[in-house]
């Protein structure tokens, strides 16, 4: 009834899911071998508290027992997408020291291709990974900190990322906003998310108009930014492909257009002319296309 219902609203029905269990789960109680432990013997948690999580070991039959469940989902009644969180702190990073070392990755990415070959096609993730894409939370605590010693940013702070953007290519994170950012600067950070193919999630803002204006002009060129090019010294952004080239500046600098090329500017929800030679004078945040 349940998907059926969410179907006929024009909903898709998901399932969250991850590389661990509760530490009590009845089923780990029933089968300890499922467990991974740690290099102290102690069963892993990925750096929570070990008895409230467990981390499992996926080349056991816990995987086959997580992969019935979820096609006994999709048969009752459909299973659109899957969330896989943590896949990588609590799922690749375990070593299972009770067995020689083992490791999940192999295991875990096979797990995702059966998924994939069931035909649950949408399939992202919470943390990095190669597989899919990243639906993590990246937060924004101290944007004016200082930097000293005892600062610490890791890959769900802002930090991390600012002026480094391009490690967030083909991400989709929900992104918190510290009270102290001007609207320019989320505007800015939203630019060289974009021009990364990152589609961070900033509903707050979804009322400005330049993030109407900015997220028109992606899903316009979406379909050209297939071969990524990282321009010297901050520059911006180059991509190409299926017959255009886009170019995402950071800032006021000047590039070498190919013989016979016209570049266009996007102004005013459209690709605009603009003049140029052979150089083209780029302005800061300005998304160019060229044919």
């Amino acid at each position: 009834y349940f998907c059926n219902k969410a179907h006929a609203l024009g909903l898709e029905v998901g399932h969250w899911i991850g590389p661990h269990l509760a530490y009590h789960a009845p089923i780990l109680k029933q089968n300890p071998d499922w467990l991974l432990h740690g290099f102290n013997t102690i069963v892993d948690a990925g750096g929570y508290p070990n008895y409230m999580l467990a981390c499992v070991n996926w080349n056991t039959p816990v995987r086959q027992w997580i992969f019935d469940d979820l096609i006994a989902m999709r048969d009752a009644g459909g299973l659109d997408y899957v969330w896989f969180d943590s896949l990588a702190n609590l799922g690749m990073l375990p070593i299972d020291y009770s067995r020689e070392m083992q490791t999940n990755t192999d295991a875990l990415m096979e797990f995702i291709a059966d998924l994939q070959g069931a035909g649950i096609a949408h399939i992202s993730v919470e943390g990095m990974s190669p597989v899919a894409m990243s639906g993590a939370h990246i937060m924004d605590h101290e944007p004016n900190h200082d930097g000293g010693v005892q600062w610490i940013a890791g890959q769900n702070s802002w930090l991390w990322y600012e002026g480094n953007e391009d490690l967030l290519i083909h991400q989709q994170p929900r992104m918190w906003v510290h009270k102290s950012r001007t609207l320019e600067n989320v505007r800015q950070r939203l630019f060289r998310c974009l021009a990364n193919a990152c589609v961070p999630e900033l509903h707050k803002y979804a009322n400005e108009p330049w993030f109407a204006d900015l997220t028109d002009a992606y899903l316009s060129v979406e379909h050209h930014l297939v071969h990524r090019r990282l321009l010297p010294d901050q520059q911006g952004v180059e991509w190409s492909g299926n017959g255009s080239t886009l170019l995402f500046a950071y800032h006021e600098s000047t590039y070498n257009l190919p013989v016979g090329a016209t570049a266009t500017c996007w102004q005013n929800g459209d690709f605009q002319a603009v003049e140029h030679s052979d150089v083209l004078h780029t302005d800061p945040y300005a998304i160019y296309r060229i044919d």
